[in-house]
């Protein structure tokens, strides 16, 4: 959630206390707490916690702009098992005949940027997510050597920060409005998801 600050302010926290509420409210364990920082529109730190990541337990990955990718007190490296062919890919929609990927859908935009960031899934995309979703996110994936890239205007462009948009009836421009397609993931996957 996006609470309204004042317009003079630089830094704006966005929280997300549940994403992936109706996993949460099944009971089923794919669901993560998100913070993320932004100064003046760019994501510039970010913490999202896990109910299960890479160490197959739960905790926090964090990140800020320029550091490194941690979980809980550790140093996360992204290590790739050379004996894998194909990498698994998080979408909004499972296909079963993507011919780059595996695809998956966890139900949870935060947590499927930490296992983006962390070298659990290639590359991610979202149609539509809100701001809350992706906020954290996306410096984990930045902080782990990965790209970003936002749809505007039909083309899909290497993302700067979140820009204010207008809500759909009357009214001022407002981060809270703001819904754009994103893709994350290792820089080579970006590019394909974003070419396909």
């Amino acid at each position: 959630m996006v609470e309204r600050p004042e317009r003079a302010h630089d830094c704006v926290w966005v929280v997300d206390p549940i994403d992936g509420t109706t996993n949460f409210v099944n009971g089923f364990p794919m669901f993560a707490a998100s913070i993320g920082v932004l100064r003046r529109g760019r994501p510039v730190v970010g913490a999202v916690w896990c109910s299960t990541g890479h160490a197959l337990r739960p905790g926090v990955y964090h990140a800020s702009a320029g550091g490194k990718l941690r979980f809980e007190d550790n140093d996360v490296m992204p290590k790739l098992n050379p004996a894998v062919r194909r990498r698994l890919a998080g979408v909004p929609v499972v296909t079963a005949n993507d011919k780059n990927w595996e695809t998956r859908k966890t139900g949870s935009a935060a947590i499927e940027c930490a296992l983006v960031a962390a070298g659990m899934l290639r590359v991610a995309r979202f149609d539509s997510p809100n701001i809350w979703d992706v906020a954290g996110g996306i410096v984990l994936v930045k902080a782990a050597g990965g790209a970003v890239r936002q749809q505007r205007d039909g083309h899909w462009k290497t993302m700067q920060g979140f820009v204010p948009e207008p809500p759909s009836v009357g009214g001022d421009a407002d981060l809270r409005f703001w819904r754009h397609p994103v893709i994350v993931g290792a820089p080579e996957a970006v590019e394909r998801m974003c070419a396909g």
